[in-house]
């Protein structure tokens, strides 16, 4: 009867250990089925890696590149605003050069104009000369000719006399004293006249 329940305790002993066993194995095969999707997860997580390190070395070479081009840009903004403040430098000079030209011209100007002002002035002046020495001439051409018809009276009346004179002594010599006189005069006018 012992025996019997010894045997009856092993086998209950052999039955619990059979279970634990099962249980064992079962927990041993859950955690090589954990283990297996660990070991996919940490597959796929390290194709995800080489994945995300092959865009992290293309993102780098892109942002080298980038950067480069940046530098680039940077160099040709910075060769631009050098060379727009060079030519604000040079159109202020120019706006000035302007600016004194236009100042110097109308200074000319103003010049030019006074110094017409004065030539216009003098050719009035020349102008109003030469009418009145023009006057002048036909004053004194007029009285030349007046002198001149006087003379031409005179002589005439001199031969008058002479021709009444020829026959008559007395009056010939009386010719001969006043024709002097009246030649003097005749001389007198001529000169004048002249």
């Amino acid at each position: 009867r012992q025996d019997k329940s010894e045997t009856v305790a092993k086998d209950e002993h052999v039955r619990v250990l059979g279970e634990q066993n099962n249980q064992m194995l079962t927990l041993l095969e859950q955690e090589e089925n954990k283990s297996k999707g660990h070991l996919n997860s940490i597959q796929q997580m390290e194709a995800k890696n080489k994945k995300l390190q092959r865009i992290a070395e293309e993102f780098d070479g892109a942002k080298a590149e980038l950067e480069a081009k940046v530098a680039e840009v940077k160099k040709k903004c910075a060769d631009v605003v050098a060379s727009l403040r060079g030519q604000r430098s040079i159109n202020e000079n120019l706006r000035a050069n302007i600016q004194n030209t236009e100042a110097k011209t109308r200074v000319d100007i103003e010049a030019l104009g006074q110094a017409l002002q004065v030539v216009d002035q003098k050719n009035l002046e020349y102008l109003n000369r030469i009418n009145k020495q023009e006057t002048r001439e036909k004053q004194l051409q007029a009285e030349t000719n007046a002198m001149k018809e006087e003379i031409e009276n005179v002589r005439s009346e001199i031969d008058a006399l002479r021709k009444q004179l020829e026959g008559d002594e007395d009056g010939r010599n009386q010719f001969e004293r006043a024709r002097s006189q009246i030649e003097m005069a005749i001389e007198g006018m001529e000169v004048q006249a002249d």
